[in-house]
């Protein structure tokens, strides 16, 4: 039997030393807390973070999730309340146990760009 897996946004990041539990409660900046359960139908209504409570579970029996969707409640924008990039995304299992973890990381086209060059250099560096 495969269950749904549950995953959210979460508080904080995940530490250097990969623990998931110290990431935190789910992002929650209208303190709506997690009673009554999130309707999908109403994902308004939902924590911000609450990831498959607006768009349901993960559903996998090989071990792979892809996923496209809007989510017009979290934010990119820094400074926002709902800002997610220096944040987390937890996969829970059906008895929440936190399974797998990651961190979000705003990258802007300067960066990339930024870090484009300094692999050339790099490689340049060593004759390739």
């Amino acid at each position: 039997m495969h269950c749904g897996m549950d995953y959210h946004i979460h508080d904080n990041p995940v530490p250097k030393d990969g623990n998931c539990y110290a990431t935190g409660g789910h992002l929650d900046p209208y303190k709506r807390g997690d009673q009554p359960p999130c309707n999908t139908t109403v994902p308004q209504t939902c924590q911000v973070g609450d990831i498959s409570g607006k768009h349901g579970p993960v559903w996998t029996a090989d071990g792979n999730f892809e996923v496209l969707y809007r989510d017009f409640f979290l934010s990119n924008v820094e400074d926002t309340i709902a800002f997610f990039g220096n944040r987390s995304v937890v996969v829970h299992l059906p008895d929440n146990k936190r399974i797998n973890c990651g961190n979000f990381h705003l990258v802007s086209d300067g960066e990339e760009k930024k870090k484009k060059k300094k692999k050339e250099e790099a490689k340049e560096d060593q004759g390739c």
